[in-house]
């Protein structure tokens, strides 16, 4: 069903928006720590360790925001296209077969991403 298989990809959207904040999470309380960091990873187990418990509050909300308006873009972009690219999406599974983006047809995913968000929930991002 069409319905069912834009549901679906709005869950994995939401898990994958929520991977970035869980990721920062499991850094701040030192519940994931790498074994050999690259630069990176040293750059950002610095700064998390440098933020005031205010400053860590401030810092969640931002990067919650920030991942929101990046995941928001990149749909518009795939849905409105970019100069003359355009996109095509399909999603399937065994039985049934939608295309959510084509030259033809506006699903409105971007709008959809807001209300995914509330629907899936910003679980981890209640909390702060």
């Amino acid at each position: 069903m069409k319905k069912d298989l834009i549901d679906i990809t709005g869950e994995i959207i939401v898990e994958t928006r929520n991977a970035g904040i869980n990721t920062y999470l499991e850094i701040e309380s030192k519940q994931w720590v790498p074994k050999n960091p690259d630069e990176q990873q040293k750059n950002v187990m610095k700064f998390v360790d440098s933020l005031t418990e205010e400053q860590k509050k401030v810092f969640k909300s931002t990067l919650g925001y920030f991942i929101d308006i990046s995941f928001f873009k990149l749909i518009e972009t795939l849905e409105n296209g970019e100069g003359d690219i355009n996109f095509k999406l399909t999603v399937l599974d065994e039985t049934d077969e939608f295309e959510l983006i084509n030259d033809e047809q506006d699903n409105e995913l971007a709008t959809k991403y807001w209300e995914w968000l509330s629907k899936y929930g910003i679980k981890e991002t209640t909390s702060w």
